[in-house]
Parts: structure tokens; C-alpha cells; sequence
């Protein structure tokens, strides 16, 4: 073999090498985003697809406390966030970097209100947006807050930016009480509650129009992350019993969400605060009664239930992180998918 020849029996020999080490390298850091790895200067590559949580207990002289959960979806490494006893309506911000959440505080004048709080994915750095504020949503972009905010027991929308300015009243209805914001994941329209109905607007307040008409009152919406659906709460646990409905955002055309689990014991159990996988593939919902429910998982077209908690308190609220497809690991300059099976 004469010297062009082996140089380049060598240049490929070492190509083919740096090829199995750098897949090799990928599998591994791949591996790790599982549990939280790192990149060049300690920056963290969160853990994407967890579910966020309430649970509520209550002690002996009735008094109620509420904190913050995360848990993966199989049910596994369940982790505690908040520790106030007070927090509740936890919401993934876009990215899944950070969780939006009310909160119950003093004020120096000894009554207690309400506030919006934001936290990292991990429970840590939390800082207020707004006062007197509730329900929160996140913008597509991450970059503002819809909330509600009572005036004079009348609910109303608002929308803020996240370093708490900025506050616009989009719904300004004096009289009305609007509820529960969502704001669609391609930025168009906010869903929210209003008289037991579904109601839709532009995202500056302008349109508003009714979505669902009929049977019992309609709560806590939730939008697909394709837009095209939303799953809401019909009814109240506190009056009778309520169900899971599916909503078409185009048409409104409505069908109901079987959610009480096969040969369960109990089948007039409350159905409450639905939201999606980010999939579109499944729902996450509370089944049970007050002070004694857990969270369960059906697919968006009924079939296969699986428990994810058991205990004896109430965990609701459930919202599912979002997946975060792809990150650069600035050091490798690999693409490493963070979507794991």
C-alpha cells in the first residue's frame, strides 16, 4: 500500500471511531437528562413530561393545607415543592422551566389575599407577579401572565408581564365574574369561565363568545396542545357530582369524557380539573370526593385508566409538564434528545 493509500486507510479508520464515540457520548448524556444533568457553567437541563400537582390534607381541628407535588408520569419520584401550606393552581410555563401558582398570604394589615407566584421546575426562587390575583396562565412565549383578579367580588381577566407591570383588564365587565383562564398554545384566543358557561376571546379582550350552551356549569378549561379541543369540568363536586366533557374550539361540538374507572365501587364520584399529556394522547384528572381523591389518566377517547396516585388525602390540580423535544449541550455541540421512551 503505498502513503496516499494509508493516509487514507487512516483518515477513515479514525473517522469511523470519532463517529462511535461521539454516538456513544450522546446515548450517555441522554441517559443523564433523565436525572437532571449539566452543561458547560452549571446550567441545568431540566427533566421534561412531570406532572405537577395539589394535595390537600387536613389536621385534626379541620384546619386545610395545601402544597405543590411534582411526580412522573408512571407514578415514581414524587417531590415536594412548596412547604407554605397555601399554594395551589400550579401552571407550566411553556418551556417547562418554571411553574406559575396562587398562593395565600397575610397582608401587614392581618387579612389574607391572594397572589401569583412564579418558582423553578424544581420548587426553588420564588418570586411574586401580582397581588391579589389568582388562576394563572401562561403566554405561548412565556412572556406574560392571564390571571383573574377580583373587583368588588366581581372576577375579571388580566393580563401581566412577568416582572409583575404592565397589568391590562381584558375583559372589564363590572358585575360579571370570569374565571379560570387558558390561553391557546397557538396564541390566538383565552378560554375562561363565566356564568357556567365556556367563553372564548381575542387575546386583547376583544370577540368574546360563547362556547358551550348546554347541561351543567362549565369550568376549569383546558386547551390541546394542537388547539383544536378542550377538556373541561361540568358540574360541581360541592352540589351534586361532575364529569369530563371534550369541547371542539371551532364548532363547539361537546362530548363527554368517560372517566370513572372500570368495576370502580363508586361510580357517582366527582370527575374534576382535567388537563392534557402534551401528546394530546391523554388526560389527567381528580376522581374521587373532597379530602379523599387522587389523580388518574384516560386517553382522549376513553379507554385505558390508570391510577397514578393512592393515599388517603386529596391530590388535584394536575397539570402535565411540557415536553421539550431537543437541547444543545453547548460543550459537545450535540443534539440530544431529551424525549426518552
Amino acid at each position: 500500500m503505498n502513503s496516499p493509500q494509508r493516509l487514507l486507510a487512516f483518515l477513515a479508520a479514525t473517522l469511523i471511531a470519532l463517529t462511535v464515540t461521539l454516538t456513544a457520548s450522546a446515548q450517555n448524556v441522554e441517559h443523564r437528562t433523565r436525572n437532571f444533568g449539566t452543561g458547560r457553567g452549571g446550567d441545568m437541563i431540566k427533566q421534561t413530561g412531570k406532572i405537577a400537582f395539589v394535595r390537600s390534607t387536613m389536621d385534626d381541628i379541620g384546619r386545610v393545607a395545601s402544597d405543590i407535588y411534582t411526580i412522573d408520569s408512571n407514578g415514581n419520584n414524587e417531590t415536594r415543592l412548596t412547604n407554605s401550606g397555601s399554594a395551589n393552581n400550579p401552571a407550566w410555563s411553556p418551556d417547562g422551566s418554571k411553574i406559575a401558582f396562587t398562593e395565600k398570604f397575610v397582608t401587614p394589615s392581618r387579612t389574607t389575599d391572594t397572589r401569583v407566584a412564579v418558582m423553578k421546575f424544581d420548587g426553588t426562587n420564588p418570586r411574586v407577579v401580582t397581588i391579589g390575583s389568582s388562576n394563572p396562565a401562561w403566554s405561548p412565549d412565556g412572556t406574560k401572565l392571564v390571571v383573574t383578579k377580583f373587583i368588588e367580588g366581581y372576577g375579571e381577566l388580566f393580563v401581566v408581564n412577568l416582572n409583575g407591570r404592565s397589568e391590562i383588564n381584558l375583559t372589564n365587565s363590572p358585575r360579571t365574574i370570569e374565571l379560570r383562564p387558558a390561553w391557546s398554545p397557538d396564541g390566538r384566543h383565552i378560554v375562561y369561565s363565566s356564568n357556567g358557561f365556556l367563553w372564548t376571546m381575542n387575546t386583547d379582550g376583544t370577540n368574546p363568545s360563547v362556547l358551550t350552551r348546554g347541561g351543567d356549569s362549565a369550568d376549569y378549561p383546558a386547551w390541546s396542545p394542537d388547539a383544536a379541543r378542550i377538556v373541561y369540568q361540568s358540574g360541581s363536586c360541592f352540589a351534586s357530582k361532575s364529569d369530563i366533557y371534550l369541547v371542539n374550539a371551532t364548532n363547539g361540538e361537546t362530548t363527554q369524557l368517560p372517566t370513572t374507572p372500570p368495576a370502580h365501587p363508586y361510580p357517582y364520584f366527582c370527575s374534576s380539573r382535567p388537563a392534557w399529556s402534551p401528546d394530546s394522547k391523554h388526560i389527567i384528572y381528580t376522581f374521587g370526593e373532597e379530602r379523599s381523591a387522587e389523580l388518574y389518566i384516560v386517553s382522549a377517547d376513553g379507554t385505558g385508566f390508570r391510577r397514578l396516585t393512592t393515599n388517603n388525602v386529596e391530590d388535584s390540580q394536575a397539570t402535565w409538564q411540557p415536553l421539550v423535544s431537543t437541547a444543545r449541550n453547548r460543550r459537545s455541540r450535540l443534539r440530544i434528545s431529551l424525549t426518552t421512551p
